[in-house]
């Protein structure tokens, strides 16, 4: 199964630009909008990137960390406005891959991203 994109949008973000850059870079993209449908994609595409935006209420420790615990494989990227997120310290320092700020540099998050699906595919080669 080729890796994918998971894009988690609970409504306001716009995420046009990134879709449109996964899209050109030929990377599989998935689209939620509920925590519930989060983790079922995750489940069903157990090795992949998730892309959420930081600023979304729905986000906090519990859920990254839940996310993680549930899905030990996916990798999340954050996008958020805010350069500091004294709420999400944990998740920061143990969950997230990486945090990319807004307006995202579209050559950073492909680059991540690419990372990602090439770390990925040493997992599976080592049957980790």
């Amino acid at each position: 199964m080729n890796p994918a994109v998971i894009l988690f949008q609970s409504g306001k973000e716009d995420m046009t630009e990134l879709t449109e850059a996964f899209s050109a870079g030929h990377v599989k993209i998935l689209r939620c909008r509920s925590l519930a449908e989060l983790h079922a994609l995750c489940q069903e595409n157990d090795r992949c990137a998730v892309v959420l935006d930081l600023d979304n209420a729905m986000i906090s420790n519990r859920v990254l960390k839940d996310l993680k615990t549930k899905h030990p494989f996916i990798q999340m990227i954050g996008i958020s406005d805010r350069s500091f997120h004294p709420e999400l310290k944990e998740s920061m320092q143990s969950y997230l891959y990486a945090c990319v700020s807004k307006p995202v540099d579209l050559e950073e998050i492909m680059y991540l991203v690419q990372s990602i699906f090439r770390d990925l595919a040493g997992c599976k080669r080592n049957k980790i």
